[in-house]
């Protein structure tokens, strides 16, 4: 956020400064979120993919990972 005068910071409460500030993103959160949106499935379901749990039903949720990653499909998950 670009600082404030003290007179633009007057005219503002809090309520609305913490919604003005930039909305900060874990890198890893940032995949995760990412990778959800573009697969239509829910961030949870990214996580269990990527700890190993599960993984993807659909061959195109594969290619997103090999494209969003840059790893070989055959080398995504854990033999």
């Amino acid at each position: 956020m670009e600082n404030m005068t003290s007179e633009s910071q007057s005219k503002i409460d809090l309520k609305t400064f913490y919604k003005n500030l930039p909305r900060a993103v874990a890198p890893k959160t940032d995949f995760v979120e990412r990778v959800a949106l573009q697969c239509n499935v829910n961030e949870q379901t990214v996580r269990t993919w990527v700890a190993g749990t599960n993984k993807p039903s659909d061959p195109a949720y594969i290619e997103i990972l090999v494209k969003e990653t840059g790893i070989a499909a055959e080398n995504l998950f854990e033999k």
